[in-house]
């Protein structure tokens, strides 16, 4: 074999290593691990101390964990609409597909566990600037997949913009075991004398975590490469030495990348998230608290003093009851005595104190900020109002959350269009009467897909304690109201229909309660309509069969009410089912 060292490097590596280089300017991978480390609670990483234990008040990672979840604390449900008003005999078409798109993309949340996903993304973007979530075709299954990837795992092309479509390139890597890569070559039809050259290498110092330097068996990296070429999304794949993939148009028009910064920082594509400007705090605060820690020891103890001209048995000082004996003096403090405790200033516990809770207010995460508020002396709504109004400065995270969500569910309708040849999707019936559901599967040609212009919305539904307990509290004074009564439907429609969507009040919920009891009235209407026809019917036919028996001197046969309206009820179920 030729020497490692001579071969030509693949274009994609070459590319990498420009990256990695750049990176390494700004500390990068150093940086990213120092944040993980200072939330995760290794505060004092490196330090070599004897006689004294590492404390530590972690106050990073409670402020991080709060202000995540109160922008995780909603539900999200994608909803594509349609945009075809050039074509007003295509619309119609255009929103049945968007309703049967709306549940593959509740279907492949719930498959691809994005709830679980985006709440590690969310909190990737709070300790280290930025959330990252890669879509890809699963082209073996037809299906779309989701993975997490860590900011030290992809590269920009221009690092300077925080617009993922606008970028010129977009480098992602991933470190697999040697044996995989070979595989994944030999599927690809790469020649075995390449394959050869497929070998582990050291690239494993820029992995994030510190344990992740370290690793088993022999491990490569794989680049994958995507640009734009003629409004579509091209890429290649490679290895250091071994091109894996050459320029293929994967078809798609977005970049399959969504990402999300925790606040926006002029000139870097990553942001600022919330630990970096907290460490100097941490530290102090922990430096302050081992100062007191030493200080206690050495002071705030009896430190025992023993002359040993005086103490015939020195080794029984240190033993509980034992008799130490003295000769020489009588006077036993010549011999043996104990220092008083000293008192440590408090401003020392102080400036410790105003640390954390300065540094908690500022970032808006004091007790009172979240909410502490004790249940049994406010009520659901005053509580809520509460943490509503203390949350305010969030608006900007959950608004960046939000669009991340949308960039997703766009790229997912991308993937779909793309690669949905000959799609089915599943639509749901239900019975109006029954309530039972009937799975329906429809086939949706790529052609209309092609067609669809649809634009994407993400619904917000709020699932804290809280405002469930509101929630519950509207739609019972609601149902005492009477306004769920077909009299009073159609203006609790209207007022439902005028909430905004941030509303206490379950919107969506009612919307569907109403659509479903309209839905039932309807029904109701046709039942009553067609059992009044028949019934003239009836009428008109006993009527005509009379005349006939007269004329023939025969008794007609008479139908009962009941009858004719289970006859009409059966034609308008029928009927109903049908439309």
């Amino acid at each position: 074999m030729e020497d490692i060292e001579e071969l030509i490097t693949t274009d994609e590596w070459d590319l990498y290593q420009q990256s990695v280089d750049y990176m390494l300017l700004y500390n990068l991978y150093e940086d990213s691990n120092r944040n993980y480390r200072m939330y995760n609670g290794d505060q004092w990483y490196g330090l070599q101390t004897q006689g004294i234990e590492k404390v530590q008040l972690n106050f990073i990672k409670p402020i991080v964990d709060y202000k995540t979840t109160v922008i995780n604390k909603n539900l999200w449900a994608i909803v594509y609409s349609s945009e075809n008003y050039d074509k007003m005999e295509f619309k119609p078409l255009a929103d049945s597909l968007c309703e049967l798109l709306n549940k593959r993309a509740s279907k492949i949340w719930e498959r691809t566990k994005m709830d679980h996903k985006i709440r590690i993304e969310s909190l990737d973007s709070a300790i280290n600037d930025e959330g990252i979530n890669y879509t890809y075709w699963n082209d073996k299954d037809k299906l779309i997949e989701n993975e997490v990837i860590d900011k030290t795992d992809i590269y920009y092309g221009n690092e300077k913009s925080s617009d993922i479509q606008s970028q010129p390139y977009i480098l992602i890597r991933k470190r697999i075991p040697v044996i995989n890569a070979r595989e994944m070559a030999r599927a690809l039809n790469v020649p075995e004398e390449k394959i050869k050259l497929i070998l582990g290498d050291d690239d494993n110092l820029h992995n994030i975590g510190d344990n992740n330097q370290w690793e088993k068996d022999a491990v490569c990296t794989i680049i994958t490469k995507l640009w734009k070429q003629d409004g579509k999304i091209h890429y290649s794949k490679a290895t250091r030495l071994v091109q894996l993939v050459k320029d293929t148009d994967s078809g798609l028009n977005y970049y399959p990348i969504a990402h999300m910064t925790w606040s926006p920082k002029k000139g870097q594509a990553r942001g600022e998230g919330i630990v970096r400007n907290l460490i100097s705090n941490q530290i102090e605060v922990n430096k302050t608290l081992m100062r007191r820690a030493i200080v206690a020891k050495n002071t705030a103890y009896p430190q025992k003093i023993i002359n040993m001209d005086y103490i015939q048995n020195p080794n029984a000082v240190d033993n509980i009851g034992a008799t130490i004996k003295v000769y020489g003096t009588t006077n036993v403090t010549d011999a043996f005595s104990t220092t008083k405790p000293q008192q440590m200033s408090n401003d020392v516990t102080q400036l410790q104190n105003d640390l954390i809770e300065i540094s908690r207010t500022l970032e808006n995460a004091s007790d009172v900020a979240n909410g502490s508020t004790d249940p049994k002396s406010a009520s659901g709504k005053a509580i809520l109002a509460i943490q509503n109004a203390s949350q305010e400065t969030l608006n900007g995270q959950q608004s960046a959350l939000k669009d991340f969500i949308e960039q997703i569910a766009v790229i997912w309708l991308d993937h779909i269009i793309t690669y949905g040849k000959d799609l089915v999707l599943q639509n749901e019936i239900e019975d109006p009467m029954t309530g039972e559901k009937q799975i329906q599967n429809v086939k949706i040609p790529n052609s209309a897909l092609k067609a669809l212009k649809a634009s994407v919305k993400i619904e917000v539904t709020p699932v804290s304690s809280f405002d469930q307990y509101a929630q519950e509290l509207s739609l019972e004074n609601l149902l005492q109201g009477g306004w769920f009564s077909p009299e009073k439907i159609d203006q609790l429609k209207l007022y439902v229909d005028a909430l905004p969507n941030k509303s206490a009040m379950p919107k969506q919920k009612i919307q569907e309660i109403i659509k479903k009891e309209k839905a039932k009235q309807l029904y109701i209407q046709q039942v009553n309509a067609q059992t009044q026809l028949m019934y003239q019917q009836a009428n008109q036919y006993i009527d005509s069969a009379n005349q006939d028996m007269i004329d023939n001197q025969t008794t007609p046969r008479q139908f009962t009410e009941d009858e004719i309206r289970q006859d009409a009820s059966r034609q308008a179920e029928e009927d109903f089912l049908a439309e």
